[in-house]
């Protein structure tokens, strides 16, 4: 089952909190990069319960986020200023709470899963071999 166009708007602006635009290894962000076709593909390739998972990860961002981050109270993640999402998730992965600090990790490792799959990420990292986890032919 694939992403709805609503899902990756909130996917994006998660993802980009975790991974701004002007990083030291690389300028792209999170969503300059493939992140959003790996967590599509997660979600299609994970089995049932799996996959609901990471779905609703992306919904708790969206709709949680902000609120459980200390950032604004019943506002949505996505239409948040960058800054204020990136406080969020600071907050979030210090947490008091485990359920809050483990959807902060779960889109890390898919910000990071997307990043590294990037060619001019791995380039900038001095990586050559190809990426064999994304199924969807993303890799060059």
């Amino acid at each position: 089952m694939k992403l709805s166009s609503a899902e990756k708007t909130w996917a994006e602006a998660a993802l980009e909190a975790i991974i701004p635009p002007g990083g030291d290894v690389t300028p792209l962000s999170a969503n300059d990069t493939k992140s959003i076709a790996v967590l599509e593909d997660m979600v299609m390739w994970l089995s049932g319960m799996n996959a609901v998972g990471l779905r609703a990860a992306v919904w708790f961002f969206e709709f949680g986020g902000a609120t459980f981050g200390g950032v604004g109270l019943c506002k949505r993640f996505s239409r948040l200023p960058l800054g204020d999402r990136e406080a969020a998730m600071v907050k979030l992965n210090h947490s008091n709470f485990f359920f809050f600090r483990q959807m902060a990790l779960l889109m890390k490792t898919v910000a990071c899963f997307g990043f590294g799959a990037d060619d001019r990420v791995r380039a900038a990292l001095g990586m050559d071999r190809p990426v064999k986890f994304v199924k969807r032919g993303l890799s060059s």
